[in-house]
């Protein structure tokens, strides 16, 4: 890398950027942190874990929504509804934003009903408290990083999609716990 580009970098990286990077991805592995450990020290049953890490993917998929439905200024560069080509309007946004908590909303529904019957509810408190904590760091998150977001012009499909990689891993996950109830596995207990 020659010197102007090294200079370009550090001009555009800041010491705040790498802060406010690095303080919203602690505040996030902390919070998993916690519910590992809770999940450890308390023995949660295979269910109980499941149901925690739904809650945190539907906590995300909520302030996501409003992510996308709060923008101001976006693109829509590639992005299409109906096989054409939109403007970055409110309707646009907020189309997007419905359609997104409709969609995303249909696929932890599922999970939901496949965790309803699968796992027992033995205990709910822990769950609804590690589901709060989760809640917290993604209102945490919306806040803390709306202001990058807002300075930008993001890209609305790019913005709609991004949450759907969370939906492989508790994918597969909830097979790799269906699999354990039935069991196809068993390294631990499911109930």
């Amino acid at each position: 890398m020659d010197d102007a580009n090294r200079i370009k970098v550090d001009l555009v990286m800041t010491k705040e950027d790498i802060l406010r990077f690095d303080l919203s991805i602690w505040v996030l592995l902390a919070s998993n942190l916690a519910a590992i450990i809770w999940a450890q020290i308390a023995a949660w049953q295979l269910g109980a874990i499941l149901w925690v890490y739904w809650s945190q993917s539907v906590a995300i998929g909520v302030l996501w929504f409003f992510k996308i439905r709060t923008l101001r200024e976006f693109s829509t560069k590639g992005f299409s509804i109906g096989d054409r080509s939109v403007e970055p309007t409110v309707e646009t946004r907020n189309r997007t934003a419905f359609f997104f908590l409709c969609h995303y909303g249909f696929f932890h529904l599922g999970y939901c009903i496949f965790l309803v019957k699968m796992f027992s509810l033995k205990e709910v408190l822990p769950i609804l408290l590690m589901a709060a904590v989760f809640g917290a760091y993604q209102v945490f998150s919306f806040f803390y990083n709306r202001k990058w977001q807002l300075a930008g012009k993001p890209n609305i499909g790019t913005m709609m999609v991004f949450p759907y990689a969370r939906i492989i891993p508790m994918h597969l996950t909830i097979i790799a716990g269906g699999g354990c109830f039935t069991g196809a596995i068993a390294p631990w207990p499911c109930a």
